[in-house]
């Protein structure tokens, strides 16, 4: 072996023990890391379980304080059944009932991860106040819908009317914020209580008895005692009109082409539209068998030539 052969095999036979040296070391540091992250992992296992287990906890809490939640619902909603209170007020009190068993229930909850109660209660506080600044409406419903509570201005199943908002229908519940009302036309409408509370409201089913009015035109030529007497007869003849109440047919106003004929009836609540669009259209039939004109307005052109 010659000269150059020699120092070519000594400077790779020095690459080749520096190589091994870097590996080692890098044996050295992943053997360390592994030691550490073993030494982390058992550090952290024992928090890891009580955490999982404090979680299977808060479910089986949650899960079973919602059942007594509504078994406590169910007796007081029953109990209130039975005290004959008004179906309005007793979905206000348990829609009420309900958040505050949910209050202590997260309350409890709470307690279960060490917190004591007095802290569970002051973070909810907070939480309470801070959603509270942000939704000031929200506690003007709550206020509005105590104030419906009170005054009882209608209750579920009366027909009213908002005459600010125009908003009608059918009272299907009185709830914590809102009241639903169902359309004629079958759609729902969410309305909260704070407006209620805060405008004239039109109740068509407080009382028992509604009065049907009519104006009826007739034309000028006719005979006046002879229409009051078809329309009698066909109120006659109308079963839903109340006979103890008084019933007015009278000439009420000179129009600019016809009479006006005013009747006034009475009918129970629930029968006041059925009855009022079957009256419109008998008295129209009798009035064309009597040959009694309706009127309408006329233009007359008159052209110059």
């Amino acid at each position: 072996m010659n000269f150059k052969s020699f120092i070519l095999a000594s400077i790779s036979n020095a690459d080749s023990i520096s190589d091994v040296t870097d590996a080692a070391k890098e044996l050295t540091d992943v053997s360390e890391n592994t030691k550490m992250l073993e030494k982390y992992i058992q550090s952290i296992t024992p928090h890891v379980i009580n955490f999982i287990i404090n979680l299977i906890l808060v479910v089986i809490v949650f899960l079973i304080g919602r059942k007594v939640i509504t078994i406590i619902r169910n007796i007081v909603r029953k109990s209130l059944e039975k005290s004959n209170v008004d179906i309005g007020a007793e979905q206000f009190l348990d829609s009420t009932l309900k958040i505050v068993l949910y209050f202590i229930l997260f309350v409890i909850i709470g307690s279960s991860f060490g917190l004591t109660a007095s802290t569970v209660v002051a973070l909810l506080g907070s939480f309470g106040v801070t959603v509270g600044l942000a939704l000031q409406g929200g506690l003007a419903n709550f206020a509005g819908g105590i104030i419906l509570l009170l005054i009882k201005p209608f209750k579920v199943g009366d027909y009213i009317k908002s005459t600010t908002t125009n908003l009608e229908g059918t009272v299907e519940e009185i709830q914590f914020f809102y009241t639903k009302l169902l359309t004629v036309e079958n759609i729902m409408q969410v309305i909260p209580n704070g407006v209620l509370a805060d405008n004239s409201i039109i109740n068509y089913s407080n009382e028992e008895k509604r009065m049907i009015r009519l104006r009826v035109p007739v034309a000028y030529n006719s005979d006046i005692k002879h229409v009051k007497n078809v329309i009698r007869s066909v109120l006659d003849n109308e079963k839903r009109i109340l006979k103890d109440e008084a019933v007015k047919i009278v000439l009420d106003e000179y129009g600019d082409s016809a009479m006006i004929i005013e009747v006034r009836a009475f009918v129970k609540t629930p029968d006041f539209f059925e009855t009022k669009w079957s009256l419109l259209e008998i008295i129209k039939e009798e009035f064309d068998k009597n040959s009694i004109e309706i009127p309408y307005n006329k233009l007359d052109i008159n052209i110059k030539k």
